[in-house]
């Protein structure tokens, strides 16, 4: 028997147990691969010519029989209708049968334009209708590189091309969406190419793929058939992730200024450490991860905004403007790497608690959101509370599970739509003890607010003091109290937080509040379960000696601060007005 390289090899969708495979024969096993019974004739040309292998020209064939020709390339039965299965060989012949095997029918005449001969790598039944199938042919063994793709319906009855001057190199793989009928994906030589419109015109996939020989793909079929999966001829797998937006995108939706796509659910979960090393170098290979939170999917139709590729032509009217236009100072959200959008998540109140950026380019985007709130204010080396980060706050404290609200919003553009986030279900942990966890560490969090107030505002006096100092004479009795309250509000910052610069005179962990905050609240990060005595002792230890520290610096600007604020006064001297005492938050 003659077996391809590359033989043919599909289990059955109506039974797990039956397996087919291709010689030029169909083999069938119905107890997975132990018995085996040939279910149709030879479905090659059978040209004997074409199966000299061992007469090689002087060269020595190939031991492992690996270049046998006219060999079945591809079966692919119905998940339809069962009984048919589609048959295509390395020698350009095409069978169906609709009874299992009794009977097989030749349809490769009916390929219009395609070569006699040509191989047949793929063949995709439809989804939809069991007399359906996609098939594709490739003939660059013969140098040519035109694609050949075909829609077949009526049970090879008619053939339709699907090929456009879209795509560029020939057919390899083709894969139909299984909700929507219309999407289709198509792997050639040189790249993926999408149709939205069942083959009508085509789009080049190019966001995180490369040009590369696309020979297998899948809508993954368990994983909630959201996800294509990609096999290329360098051995890699590329999966893009949450297909559904290209579902329901259309010519209205890519015209709306911003159109936000439904958002899938996002899965809270921890990871772990994999087995091996921790550190393994080149050693080990680990593939990229999809983005962690929920992934939020909207397109862009707003003047002035890049395309995603500066190689590629903008849509015709798709927001084309002059380029003085495009990248134009003072445009909405510019940022540095160009044009920037903002994203807002808010609770089941309507309250916004978490805002972060995207950067905004014509045409469909995605951002992550890490499932996270925003982070508390710090002190910053800088002297300024650590307010933003590029604008806007680093993330803070996870959020729980829930419905939360998303808004996109570019200049005066902005689409709404929302989230559901789920709990890791591996971990069952009631809500009410997540509620109680989140709870002490938000009262953490308030607590390091009241400490950056604090370092800012000892750091605003001890500026201002420096500021009056500097306008006195170095022996003048106001420049000398300045320089002994200074002396004050250093020790006393000390209190709250190591400062930039302290180094080795760095003072004793349990004087330190900002210190003691943080390794509480980062002891209860590091689970969703309720707090733990422990957690709760250090957390109290904390509020005690913050209160503690609080006292000291009311009483330090109550009395210290406010006696030199009269006698810069009497100097006719600016100052700082008075302020009111800070105070602990309330649980």
């Amino acid at each position: 028997m003659r077996f391809n390289w590359n033989a043919g090899i599909a289990i059955d969708p109506f039974d797990g147990s039956t397996v087919y495979y291709g010689s030029q024969f169909v083999h069938k096993s119905t107890d997975r691969g132990n018995a085996w019974e040939i279910i149709s004739p030879d479905l090659t040309t059978n040209n004997p010519e074409w199966q000299k292998q061992r007469e090689s020209g002087g060269l020595t064939f190939d031991v492992t029989g690996a270049e046998n020709f006219t060999s079945i390339m591809t079966i692919a039965p119905s998940a339809v209708q069962q009984g048919v299965i589609w048959v295509g060989t390395d020698d350009g012949r095409v069978h169906v049968t609709q009874d299992g095997g009794a009977t097989w029918t030749s349809l490769e005449e009916r390929a219009r334009g395609v070569p006699a001969n040509t191989w047949v790598p793929h063949i995709e039944p439809s989804k939809y209708d069991g007399g359906s199938a996609y098939v594709v042919f490739d003939n660059h063994r013969r140098g040519d590189f035109t694609p050949y793709a075909f829609e077949v319906t009526e049970y090879g009855r008619r053939w339709r091309s699907i090929v456009t001057d879209d795509i560029w190199g020939y057919a390899l793989a083709i894969e139909q969406d299984p909700v929507e009928e219309d999407l289709l994906f198509l792997g050639t030589e040189f790249g993926l190419y999408v149709s939205l419109n069942r083959g009508q015109s085509w789009i080049k996939w190019e966001h995180g793929f490369p040009t590369a020989s696309v020979m297998a793909l899948v809508v993954h079929p368990r994983e909630h058939e959201h996800d294509l999966v990609i096999g290329t001829h360098g051995r890699s797998v590329f999966i893009i992730d949450d297909i559904r937006p290209l579902r329901t995108i259309s010519a209205e939706t890519m015209a709306e200024p911003i159109h936000l796509f439904e958002i899938p659910e996002a899965i809270q979960y921890r990871g772990s450490q994999s087995a091996g090393e921790g550190s393994p170098g080149h050693g080990e290979f680990r593939g990229e991860n999809r983005a962690f939170g929920a992934m939020i999917t909207f397109s862009l139709n707003v003047e002035g905004l890049p395309h995603p590729s500066e190689a590629q032509p903008r849509p015709e009217g798709f927001g084309q403007g002059p380029p003085s236009a495009q990248r134009r100072p003072g445009a909405p959200g510019q940022g540095r790497r160009g044009p920037q959008l903002s994203i807002e998540i808010s609770d089941a109140d309507g309250e916004v608690i978490r805002t972060f950026r995207g950067r905004a380019t014509m045409g469909v985007n995605r951002v992550a959101w890490n499932l996270r709130r925003d982070g508390f204010r710090r002190p910053s080396a800088g002297g300024q509370q650590q307010r933003q980060f590029g604008g806007f706050q680093p993330s803070g404290p996870e959020v729980l599970p829930g419905t939360y609200g998303v808004k996109v919003k570019y200049g005066e553009h902005e689409a709404t739509g929302s989230v559901n986030v789920l709990a890791d279900p591996r971990y069952d942990i009631p809500l009410s003890e997540r509620r109680e966890k989140q709870a002490a560490i938000m009262y953490a969090g308030a607590l390091g607010e009241v400490i950056a107030d604090a370092v800012e505002r000892i750091r605003d006096t001890r500026g201002q003091v420096e500021a009056v100092i500097e306008r006195l004479e170095r022996g003048d009795e106001l420049a000398r109290a300045g320089r002994t309250l200074n002396e004050t509000l250093t020790e006393l910052e000390k209190k709250f937080w190591s400062p930039p610069g302290s180094g080795g005179q760095r003072v004793p962990r349990t004087d330190n509040v900002s210190r003691l905050v943080g390794r509480a609240a980062g002891s209860m990060g590091s689970s969703w379960d309720a707090p733990t005595q422990a957690q709760e002792i250090r957390l109290q230890q904390a509020e005690a000696l913050l209160q503690d520290a609080l006292a000291e610096m009311n009483r330090v600007f109550a009395e210290d601060v406010a006696n030199f604020r009269s006698q810069v006064q009497s100097a006719d001297i600016a100052f700082l007005e008075a302020q009111e005492p800070l105070t602990m938050p309330r649980r």
